[in-house]
């Protein structure tokens, strides 16, 4: 199965307040979405390009901003955490009225797959770094590509994709898991929208229940 709910819920009233301050919060943009980090790499605070290499390192040391977005993330989250035995980046993807999300897959620089160790538009920043990185790069497969999730905001048209074929699925306020070397995407709808996105070293004890 490529996603796996967890009878989790978010409390609505924090979801509601997280999608309207991060709605109204300037951040670094894509044409579809807003993207906004809430915690902080200790050493790389200032560098969000060296933050998305580091997530899956087990020796980096991450910390909650404190604006009052961020802290209202933690503690929407707070009931979800404890699947990660070390939480690292915690990002939260707004997905802007109008806009369609792109089909892709969520790889992570560093990792092993099928087809070869990821590095995609990043090998300038893999090259800085790779020395200083110490994920296993066999990590993601071992956690069988999953990267916790939580929706902020109305149902939308999220979707998975196989053979050219859109599946679409709802998860309402419920706390999941979706696999991240998976197709999917979303598609456009008229209202803000988004989606907490976690990354970390999991706690195999606690996930237990998800791999197959």
């Amino acid at each position: 199965m490529n996603y796996h709910l967890t009878n989790i819920f978010a409390d609505q009233k924090l979801s509601d307040t997280v999608l309207e301050l991060a709605s109204m919060t300037a951040s670094p943009e894509r044409s579809y979405w807003k993207m906004i980090s809430c915690r902080l790499l200790t050493g790389y605070e200032n560098d969000g390009r060296a933050a998305r290499l580091f997530r899956m390192d087990p020796t980096k040391e991450w910390k909650w901003k404190d604006d009052e977005l961020s802290q209202t993330v933690k503690a929407l989250v707070e009931p979800f955490v404890h699947h990660y035995s070390r939480l690292t980046r915690v990002e939260l993807l707004i997905q802007k009225p109008g806009e369609s999300v792109y089909c892709h897959k969520d790889r992570i620089t560093g990792q092993s797959y099928d087809d070869g160790i990821s590095i995609g538009t990043y090998a300038a920043d893999w090259f800085r770094h790779a020395e200083t990185c110490n994920a296993n790069p066999q990590l993601h497969e071992r956690q069988q590509y999953l990267g916790g999730r939580l929706a902020l905001g109305p149902e939308g048209r999220s979707y998975l994709m196989d053979n050219q074929t859109k599946s679409y699925y709802t998860t309402k306020n419920e706390f999941f898991f979706l696999n991240e070397d998976v197709l999917h995407g979303a598609n456009s709808v008229d209202f803000w929208r988004g989606v907490v996105f976690f990354d970390g070293i999991h706690d195999p004890e606690i996930m237990k229940q998800y791999y197959v």
